[in-house]
C-alpha cells in the first residue's frame, strides 16, 4: 500500500472515515453477513473491482504473494463466468484474456 497507494487510489481504492464509513456500514447490513466489520471500526480501506484487479497484478514478490494473486484471479474468473454463463473452455479463455487486457 505504501509503494502503490497513489495508483490504487486512482483505480478506486478508498479509505472510509466518519460519515462515509457510517453510510458504508449501514449499506453493508443489507448484504447479509459477508461483511463482518466490528462496530468500533474508525477507518476502513475498501477496493472497488478495478482497484482489486490492480492489487492482484501488483502481487508478485514472494511465493505467498503469488499464491494470493492466483486466488484473487480465480475469484475474478469465477465471477466473470457466473455473469457470462461460463462452463466452456472458450468462455473461460476469453474471460481470462479480458481480465488481463483490461488492466
Amino acid at each position: 500500500m505504501e509503494q502503490y497507494g497513489e495508483e490504487l487510489t486512482e483505480n478506486g481504492y478508498q479509505v472510509l472515515r466518519g460519515k462515509k464509513l457510517k453510510a458504508f456500514l449501514e449499506c453493508a447490513k443489507d448484504f447479509g453477513k459477508d461483511i463482518c466489520v466490528p462496530t468500533k471500526t474508525k477507518v476502513l480501506g475498501v477496493f472497488d473491482f478495478r482497484a482489486f484487479l490492480n492489487m492482484e497484478m501488483l502481487l508478485s514478490e514472494s511465493d505467498k504473494a503469488r499464491a494470493l494473486r492466483q486466488l484473487m484471479l480465480d475469484i475474478v474468473i469465477d465471477l466473470i463466468n457466473r455473469k457470462t454463463g461460463g462452463g466452456t473452455k472458450y468462455i473461460n479463455q476469453r474471460d481470462k484474456d479480458f481480465v488481463f487486457s483490461s488492466i
